[in-house]
């Protein structure tokens, strides 16, 4: 399934509704996963959720240049993601 939507979180924050999840299928939609969605299809279509963000990205997944800062230690510090070529 394409969502369509672009996030970038906090590892160690990816998901952690989903900590007690019974099922181990990945097809299933989860809390987390819907949290994602209502802030993508808000009039906004994108947005912050705890440990990271999200947004529509409009043409599906998979498809963009996507580029990282990184400090002296190797840390991530900015992303950039690149929805639309000029």
């Amino acid at each position: 399934m394409d969502s369509g939507q672009a996030g970038i979180f906090d590892i160690q924050k990816y998901r952690i509704p989903d900590a007690d999840s019974v099922s181990d299928s990945s097809d299933t939609d989860t809390e987390w996963y819907y949290a994602c969605c209502d802030i993508t299809e808000s009039g906004e279509e994108a947005g912050v959720l705890d440990g990271g963000v999200v947004s529509r990205t409009g043409m599906g997944d998979g498809a963009y240049g996507v580029y990282k800062a990184v400090n002296g230690q190797e840390q991530v510090v900015g992303v950039k993601i690149v929805f639309i070529k000029s």
